[in-house]
């Protein structure tokens, strides 16, 4: 896929209550929630919403890609390096948001992490989308749910972090089959995803 597409809280609780705010995921941060910045930030809070037999980033499947979902917007996840091969639906009415390549540190004075040297690229249904950098530079609080793989040592504790990546919002897809394909590698690290993807009517099941 890297040739084809560069060319050569506690379990029982709804995690989202740990951030008290409209839209899912928005309370307390520093950026507007719609914002590709925000966005960002939301995505992480989702992502370490789950714990690691239902995370987005070990799905091999897309059984799991509906958890913990906010609902002004679908994320959608890459791997922990490696390839994969999902399928499952979106709702209709709402923007998609994903990283390509994306990583955070603990706030500690020593500036934002980024990468060097990438590459990224994605497509829908053949198509290439724009990869946008986002930039998290002023703190915004974190929490792992017990279990989470991305903050091992913190569950349920909060930190402040920092981060940047690659990202891709696509807007609200009309109802239909569509294939999202994107890739990304920086220094001997890398991630390939493929997603079947079903687009529901607004308000369709």
């Amino acid at each position: 896929m890297l040739q084809r597409l560069f060319g050569g809280g506690r379990p029982e609780d709804d995690p989202r209550s740990l951030y008290p705010g409209s839209p899912a995921f928005s309370g307390g941060l520093p950026y507007d929630p719609s914002s590709l910045p925000g966005l960002a930030a939301r995505w992480w809070r989702w992502a370490c919403s789950v714990p690691g037999d239902r995370h987005p980033c070990r799905d091999a499947t897309g059984r799991h890609a509906g958890v913990n979902q906010p609902e002004d917007v679908f994320f959608l996840a890459g791997t922990f390096g490696g390839e994969a091969s999902r399928a499952c639906a979106v709702p209709g009415g709402v923007p998609l948001f994903f990283p390509v390549l994306n990583v955070f540190a603990e706030d500690g004075g020593k500036g934002v992490p980024h990468f060097r040297r990438v590459r990224v690229a994605a497509r829908l249904n053949g198509v290439d989308l724009p990869v946008t950098p986002v930039t998290n530079d002023v703190p915004y609080r974190l929490v792992g749910v017990p279990g989470n793989p991305m903050t091992p040592g913190a569950d349920g504790r909060g930190v402040r972090i920092v981060g940047s990546g690659h990202w891709c919002r696509i807007d609200p897809l009309a109802p239909g089959g569509y294939v999202l394909e994107f890739a990304g590698d920086t220094a001997g690290f890398s991630v390939a995803v493929t997603y079947d993807l079903t687009a529901l009517p607004p308000g369709g099941a």
